[in-house]
C-alpha cells in the first residue's frame, strides 16, 4: 500500500495494537516480544501465534507462543496481523535523487566515459533525503542504492532507511559492482552492443592483472573494484534485458568466476534453466509486460514465477526511488502472475540480502540478527495490506513521512 493509503487507514486499530506496550518507541535498549501475530521468518515456514523477542537491537528468538518466554519484555500485540522481517528495496537510487526532473538533485551518475568503475555513489549520498521517511512508511526497511550510466557505472552500497548522518545511513559500502549490456551501453562504448562487452572483457583483464601483480599499490581505483569483484568481494550486478545480453554475460561470467546478478532480465525467463544451473540471481518488475526496446520483445507478466520454478533465485524491485514502498506491490503481482506466495516474500526481503552479501544481517527473523521488523494489518502482498508498525535495529520508528502530511493536510477542505 502507498503511503497516502496507508493515511487512510493509519488510525484504525492502532491503541489496540499497542495496549501494555507504553515506551516501546525508541527503546532500542529494552527487550520487546511481539506475540500474538502470523510470524513469516523467511528462513523458515510461517508460524501461528508466533513471538519475535527482541533485545539491543537484535532478534533474540523467534518461534511459537508456547516455546518462547517473555519474561519482563514489553509485549506488542499484534494478535490478527502479520509479522514480516524489513523489505529491501535492490533497485533503487534511494538517497541519490530528490526530483527527478531537477538535475542538481541528481548524483546517481557520472558523465566520463564508459569505464566509471571508481564512481562510488555513497559519496553523493544525501542521508536527509524526504525519500528515506517514505520507504519507512511502507515497511522498507533497507534498500541498495545504485549507479547508472556507461558500462561500467561504478560502486554500489547497501543503506539502512533510518538515520540522520551518511554515517548511519551507509550499512555497506561498497556492495556491488555495476555494468550493463545491450544497446544502450553499445552506443556509450562506440556504437555495438559488441564494444559493451569489449569494455568490460578489458576491465576484467587489467583487473585480473592487478590480482596477480605482487606489488600492493598496483592499478587504479576503479581496477581495485573490479578485482574486488574477481576476489569473490562482492558481486557484478549485470544490467541486462535481452536474452542475447543475459547469455553474454553468462558466458563471461563462466570465464572469470565471479558473483552476478542479472538486474532488468525482461527476456530472463528465455534462459531460465542457465541462469538456475550457474546459480545467478535475476532481479526484476513483476509489472514490466511492455516491449519497449527491441531487447525485450518477448518480456512478460509471468517471467518472476517462471524464473522462481526453475530454481532462480528471484529478486522483485520498483526500480524507482520515489516509489519504493510500491516493492509489496510487485510481490503481489507476481504471485497472481504463477510464483508461489512465500517466494515472492522472500524476492523482497531475504533474496536481496542473500545476493547482495548482507543475509548474515539483515533479510530474515532469525536470531542475531539486526532487529528490522514489520507488522503489517493485514497479507503484505494484497493491496489491503499496509505497514502499521516498524521496527528497525530493534526501535519503533516515526513512519511519519511529508507524503502522509500532505494527505493530512488535504483531505479535507473547507469550503
Amino acid at each position: 500500500m502507498t503511503s497516502t493509503r496507508r493515511g487512510a487507514c493509519i488510525a484504525l486499530g492502532l491503541s489496540a495494537l499497542f495496549a501494555g506496550a507504553a515506551g516501546v518507541a525508541g527503546a532500542a535498549a529494552q527487550t520487546i516480544a511481539i506475540t500474538g501475530g502470523t510470524v513469516h521468518p523467511v528462513a523458515g515456514p510461517p508460524i501461528e501465534n508466533g513471538v519475535v523477542l527482541m533485545e539491543d537491537g537484535r532478534i533474540v528468538a523467534v518461534g511459537p507462543a508456547a516455546e518462547v518466554p517473555v519474561g519482563d519484555a514489553a509485549i506488542v500485540d499484534a494478535t490478527g496481523k502479520v509479522v514480516t522481517p524489513g523489505l529491501i528495496e535492490a533497485g533503487t537510487q534511494l538517497g541519490l535523487v530528490e526530483v527527478g526532473a531537477v538535475a542538481s538533485t541528481r548524483h546517481g551518475s557520472l558523465d566520463r566515459g564508459a569505464n566509471r568503475s571508481a564512481f562510488r555513489v555513497s559519496d553523493g549520498l544525501d542521508p536527509r533525503s524526504m525519500l528515506f521517511a517514505i520507504a519507512r512508511a511502507d515497511g522498507v526497511t533497507g534498500a541498495i542504492t545504485s549507479p547508472t550510466g556507461g558500462v561500467l557505472s561504478g560502486q554500489g552500497a547497501a543503506l539502512t532507511t533510518l538515520g540522520a548522518t551518511r554515517a548511519e545511513v551507509l550499512f555497506r559500502d561498497p556492495v556491488a559492482l555495476y555494468a550493463s549490456l545491450g544497446p544502450g551501453p553499445g552506443a556509450a562504448a562506440g556504437g555495438s552492443r559488441a564494444g559493451a562487452v569489449m569494455e568490460l572483457r578489458e576491465a576484467l583483464e587489467d583487473a585480473r592483472d592487478e590480482v596477480d601483480d605482487v606489488e600492493e599499490d598496483a592499478g587504479e581505483p576503479g581496477q581495485a573494484a573490479v578485482a574486488a569483484v574477481l576476489a569473490g568481494e562482492i558481486p557484478l550486478i549485470v544490467r541486462a534485458s535481452g536474452a542475447t545480453d543475459i547469455e553474454m554475460a553468462l558466458e563471461i561470467q563462466a570465464e572469470y568466476g565471479f558473483r552476478m546478478v542479472i538486474d532488468g532480465g525482461e527476456e530472463a525467463w528465455l534462459l531460465a534453466e542457465r541462469l538456475a544451473a550457474a546459480g545467478v540471481p535475476v532481479m526484476v518488475r513483476a509489472l514490466a509486460n511492455l516491449p519497449t526496446q527491441f531487447d525485450r520483445l518477448s518480456t512478460r507478466y509471468e517471467n518472476p514465477g517462471l524464473l522462481s520454478a526453475a530454481g532462480v533465485d528471484v529478486i522483485l524491485t520498483t526500480q524507482s526511488s520515489h516509489r519504493v514502498g510500491q516493492v509489496t506491490h510487485e510481490a503481489g503481482n507476481a504471485v497472481r502472475y504463477g510464483m508461489d506466495w512465500d517466494d515472492a516474500l522472500e524476492a523482497i526481503t531475504l533474496a536481496p540480502a542473500r545476493a547482495f552479501g548482507i543475509d548474515d544481517a539483515v533479510g530474515s527473523l532469525e536470531p542475531g540478527k539486526r532487529a528490522n521488523v514489520v507488522i503489517w494489518s493485514d497479507d503484505p502482498l494484497d493491496f489491503v495490506g499496509y505497514a502499521e508498525t516498524v521496527f528497525i535495529d530493534g526501535r519503533q520508528v516515526d513512519t511519519t513521512s511529508r507524503q502522509l502530511q500532505l494527505f493530512e493536510r488535504y483531505r479535507r477542505i473547507d469550503p
